[in-house]
């Protein structure tokens, strides 16, 4: 009995180094979960050890930024659309280990419209005669 006594405070002293651990892993984890801006998705990645990039030819994040597994070309920043999955001359999606993080979208909501699969953004009165649908009548 006294033998077991022994095992008890180590093993106690294990559990517990786990637990603080995995606690102090997964608090991490939720602080990276939640960027606020496209500096805070900048640092993330970074720690993380991806690459980050704009599509514009002076590196300014502007409505979105690349983030990637390698560093990308401005050309091949710019073959990447919203939407498509065209592949490359190897057979791969142009958007393999790539991704893109968008800002958030505060547009007027009577200006925007979905149409089929696509959404129309601009003058009601246009967006009305081309949709045929009443705009700010939901």
């Amino acid at each position: 009995m006294s033998g077991s006594k022994q095992y008890f405070p180590v093993l106690f002293l294990i559990v517990s180094l786990g637990v603080l651990l995995n606690f102090t892993q997964c608090t991490t984890q939720t602080e990276l979960t939640n960027p606020q801006t496209m500096e805070e998705v900048q640092t993330i990645a970074q720690k993380l050890g991806l690459h980050c990039r704009s599509d514009r030819a002076d590196g300014a994040v502007g409505f979105r930024l690349l983030v990637s597994e390698v560093p990308l070309s401005l050309e091949r920043a710019n073959l990447l659309r919203f939407g498509s999955r065209e592949e490359s001359d190897q057979g791969r999606t142009h958007w393999l280990g790539v991704v893109a993080v968008y800002q958030t979208w505060n547009f007027d909501s009577d200006l925007v419209v979905p149409w089929g699969k696509v959404f129309v953004y601009g003058d009601p009165p246009l967006i009305e005669k081309l949709t045929g649908q009443k705009i700010g009548q939901g």
